[in-house]
């Protein structure tokens, strides 16, 4: 409780917790994961005014958290980042970007590939010039290496009923490949809200389309994967459409 009503009133005055730094810090640092995602929280909301010194002495921290830390804290590390580092930021994303992008380290039998697509995407949010240096290795590796499935069902592009017992439909449930793929998913949109390109995202919206209408197709044995991922495909696109209202038509939208 103590926590949430730290993170709480971080919000508010974040000034207040300037002489508590080293407190903060060391709660970031703290090997219970629920600890420091409080902390990294906190750190985010008053990261703006943090000196350059403290901000460096996090910098290993947070890039250790892209890499290897939950999804939840590979997004705040980043935003923390673009926010503590200020005109530098992009200097420190281009070094974690050549982390990121690792053949090790960009595959789907990394077991946090979840965080890194995850990292990836709010770079491509929060420094798109960064994310264009290595737009064309990342974007193979999600719509090539992640959705290469849906190559023998491209010529179907009829939206089906592909619904399933939603009892079994939680979260946890879904396997590591479908996780990936979520991100995978949520990482093109990210992009391309970010990148306007009409022919990039009509690609994406017939990529996207066919997962949501052959959702079963990445594994027909699971009925989860298949409604997360159709689920999350019919967000992204509706999500896609407000950017790129020519690409949605009505009929299709309320199919969805």
């Amino acid at each position: 409780i103590n926590l949430f009503c730290k993170q709480e009133l971080s919000t508010i005055y974040p000034e207040f917790f300037h002489p508590s730094f080293k407190k903060i810090v060391s709660l970031v640092k703290n090997p219970d994961s629920s600890i420091s995602s409080k902390g990294l929280l906190i750190l985010n909301n008053i990261g703006a005014d943090l000196t350059p010194e403290h901000a460096k002495s996090l910098n290993r921290r947070l890039s250790s958290f892209c890499l290897n830390g939950t999804p939840f804290q590979a997004k705040y590390s980043v935003k923390t980042i673009a926010s503590i580092f200020g005109s530098s930021a992009e200097s420190v994303f281009q070094t974690l970007l050549k982390e990121l992008v690792k053949d090790e380290t960009l595959t789907e039998s990394n077991p946090n590939i979840e965080s890194v697509l995850r990292s990836l995407g709010y770079i491509a949010q929060c420094a798109l010039n960064v994310f264009n240096l290595e737009d064309e290795k990342i974007l193979h590796f999600v719509i090539d290496d992640l959705f290469g499935y849906l190559r023998s069902t491209a010529g179907d592009e009829n939206l089906q009923d592909t619904s399933f017992d939603s009892s079994k439909n939680r979260r946890t449930d879904a396997s590591h490949g479908c996780k990936a793929r979520v991100e995978g998913i949520k990482l093109l949109i990210h992009y391309l809200i970010g990148f306007k390109s009409d022919e990039n995202a009509k690609f994406v919206y017939r990529l996207l389309f066919l997962v949501y209408s052959q959702s079963r197709s990445y594994n027909e044995t699971n009925f989860v994967d298949a409604e997360i991922l159709k689920q999350t495909a019919a967000a992204a696109i509706i999500k896609l459409g407000r950017k790129y209202d020519s690409i949605l038509d009505v009929d299709q939208f309320q199919k969805l």
